[in-house]
């Protein structure tokens, strides 16, 4: 999909946030079973996703038939405690989420987590060492003319 940004980058740190928000979050969030974000290198010719199934609903589907009462506030309820579990994870940096190996050496040397949350648990101590905070993946950053340009897309750190 052209219009998501560069397919290395967007697949790479779907993967990864998918994993962190189901193995570090408990976030319900389908296993990936396989993925490719190298169309060069894989068979498919493209970069790609294989995920498991969950069960649920699909939004798309759901939405039409809320109405204001319960249902709505029971979405926004649980949208709100998924978005909360990801604001309370005290990242380093500003950016999308890898892989350790998919970003640059220099990027991997760079802790995931503030300096201030020092007293994690084991789940955080070991996502800790997985992942990394990468250049941002998010379309917006990729549109236009700005795909060709050459911009520092992150990630930035905090202040």
């Amino acid at each position: 999909m052209p219009v998501a940004g560069p397919p290395w980058m967007t697949t790479a740190s779907e993967v990864a946030t998918m994993t962190f928000a189901r193995e570090v979050l408990n976030v319900p969030a389908p296993r990936v079973l396989a993925w490719s974000s190298d169309a060069a290198s894989n068979a498919v010719g493209s970069a790609y996703i294989i995920m498991e199934k969950i069960d649920g609903q699909i939004l798309l589907d759901r939405w039409p038939l809320v109405t204001d009462g319960g249902d709505a506030a029971t979405m926004l309820f649980e949208f709100a405690g998924i978005e909360k579990k990801f604001q309370r994870v005290p990242f380093s940096q500003i950016g999308s989420l890898y892989f350790k190996e998919d970003v640059s050496p220099e990027l991997q040397d760079r802790p995931l987590f503030h300096a201030a949350a020092c007293d994690l648990d084991d789940i955080f101590q070991a996502a800790a060492k997985r992942y990394r905070v990468g250049p941002i993946s998010n379309r917006q950053w990729w549109r236009g003319e700005r795909a060709s340009m050459r911009l520092d897309r992150g990630p930035c750190k905090y202040l």
